[in-house]
């Protein structure tokens, strides 16, 4: 009898661990595996400095749940920096006549910054200047874009992911992606060439978001009859927006025409300098897409970061 009733509580005491053991499993697939992530974060005070932020100052969550921060890295701790400059090669001449702001920009860049300029065009990218350190270099590779519907690329958005394939593969290093473009990609016609129905553009922010790299766009029309119509313009100008909100950057706009890139780039310069990259402990709380929400101990502050993990 003693001996059927501690057989009895063994096997009751096997099958609550075993349900106990599953559901943990269970449950730690459902949340999925832990890994490290960095993201690039801009944190902006209108016409104001910011304080310099530590990781103690900012928490981040993904699909609602909150992440341990292992490091903030900010311009101070000397972050290398990569920056590609994508022009599509069919705007219209305002761009030619601006290299010069471009090739300053690029020049007073800080010194250790890896640059690469590459033309978005029919068949395949030209790429001017591979990533360089040498800035006198990549400013001189600038050259008049075509300004010919003959060179328009098929799809800017296929063109962007050929570029984001040269940036390199770490963790430690900030990248950049000034995209001058129309934003307007025909490939499956102009009535899918809308933010919400572009395949090529969603395929673009993907790869963007994987790389890590912020993307600013400067809105420059382009010769093209489908690209002076109202619905193109939306159409460019609402991805660009897209493109560069999902990526944590900005998109530019002058009206429908493209004036001077100055104005632009100086906001950009500003992005740059008040750039952290923040490294965490992602607890995936379920498979797929989960948003990133980044805040700081400052509610004045206005905060750049892609807009999710996958």
């Amino acid at each position: 009898m003693f001996e059927r009733r501690s057989l009895i509580k063994l096997s009751f005491g096997l099958f609550i661990s075993v349900i106990f053991a599953g559901n943990i499993l269970s449950l730690a697939q459902e949340k999925g595996p832990i890994r490290t992530v960095t993201i690039t974060v801009v944190a902006e005070r209108e016409n104001a400095t910011i304080p310099n932020l530590t990781k103690d100052d900012f928490s981040v969550r993904v699909g609602g749940e909150r992440q341990k921060i292992l490091s903030v890295k900010s311009l101070k701790d000397n972050v290398p920096l990569y920056l590609a400059l994508l022009i599509q090669d069919d705007v219209t001449g305002n761009v030619g006549n601006d290299l010069d702001q471009l090739r300053e920009f690029i020049k007073d860049l800080p010194s250790g910054t890896h640059v690469l300029v590459a033309y978005a065009r029919s068949g395949s990218n030209e790429i001017r200047q591979g990533f360089t350190a040498d800035l006198a270099a990549a400013a001189k590779s600038l050259r008049i874009p075509s300004s010919s519907e003959a060179t328009a690329p098929g799809s800017p958005y296929q063109a962007m992911i050929d570029v984001l394939k040269e940036f390199p593969n770490r963790s430690d290093v900030r990248e950049v992606l000034i995209f001058i473009s129309d934003g307007l990609d025909l490939y499956y016609g102009l009535r899918d060439s809308a933010p919400t129905l572009n395949l090529n553009l969603q395929r673009a922010i993907n790869a963007a978001q994987g790389k890590n790299v912020v993307v600013y766009s400067i809105y420059a029309p382009t010769v093209g009859p489908a690209a002076q119509t109202s619905l193109g313009v939306s159409n460019g100008q609402s991805s660009l927006t897209r493109l560069s909100m999902e990526t944590g950057g900005e998109a530019f706009f002058t009206g429908r025409d493209f004036i001077s890139a100055a104005p632009h780039l100086k906001r950009i310069d500003r992005r740059l300098d008040q750039q952290y990259l923040i490294t965490f402990r992602l607890t995936k709380p379920r498979p797929g897409f989960n948003r990133i929400k980044v805040t700081t101990e400052y509610p004045d502050l206005r905060i750049y970061v892609r807009e999710g993990e996958r």
